[in-house]
């Protein structure tokens, strides 16, 4: 249920089962796991990672996760209703420019600085 893989096409990166947590230790492993998935992403490639909104309900997603994230470098670029399920998807991306990816740093820079204030991308 937590972060799983990173799989590589065309210059993207894609994120891969991201799930999502009910309290601040799991969130804290799933920020752990995404550096550790992150590590290995060429430099300069765009990273993507899709959540519904049902995966950023539970409190611990909204008030650390979320945070994190952004403080990471994470953009929400996008949402959309899955004609499919009906769910809301959340689109990010992170352009991987930091050398803290490959020094598996980036859950270091949690507690965020920003408290999650993102606004969405329009096109």
């Amino acid at each position: 249920m937590f972060i799983d893989s990173v799989e590589e096409c065309c210059g993207i990166s894609i994120l891969n089962q991201v799930g999502y947590a009910r309290a601040k230790p799991e969130v804290e492993n799933m920020l752990l796991r995404m550096s550790v998935c992150l590590e290995d992403v060429t430099l300069g490639m765009l990273v993507t990672m899709t959540l519904t909104d049902s995966q950023l309900r539970p409190s611990a997603m909204k008030k650390y996760f979320l945070p994190a994230i952004f403080d990471m470098g994470w953009t929400l670029v996008t949402r959309f209703r899955n004609p499919n399920s009906g769910n809301t998807v959340n689109v990010f991306h992170l352009v991987t420019k930091d050398s803290a990816l490959r020094k598996g740093r980036l859950h270091r820079k949690y507690p965020p600085s920003n408290q999650g204030k993102q606004e969405v991308v329009k096109r």
